[in-house]
């Protein structure tokens, strides 16, 4: 899953940086202004969609909540540690 995210963040970027470039050429041509927004909003959808998905990867992870990656963690602890 984590690889999935990765590649939806690479692709939200590319999105927004499309949508930019489309925006200023868009100055001389109204569809293509019109789709800039469009293509803008999708990588607002994208990103709400990598949030949800960042989210359940997290809580499902056996080690979330740990702040020592050396050591085993213990889902409900509130340090996350085993010691």
């Amino acid at each position: 899953m984590k690889q999935l995210i990765a590649k939806m963040r690479v692709l939200e970027t590319h999105m927004i940086d499309v949508a930019a470039d489309m925006g200023y050429y868009g100055r001389f041509d109204a569809e293509v202004q019109a789709h800039s927004v469009e293509l803008m909003g999708a990588s607002k959808v994208l990103r709400t969609w990598i949030e949800t998905m960042s989210g359940r990867e997290q809580k499902s992870s056996p080690f979330s909540g740990c702040t020592n990656t050396s050591c085993c963690c213990k889902k409900g602890d509130k340090d996350g540690c085993i010691n």
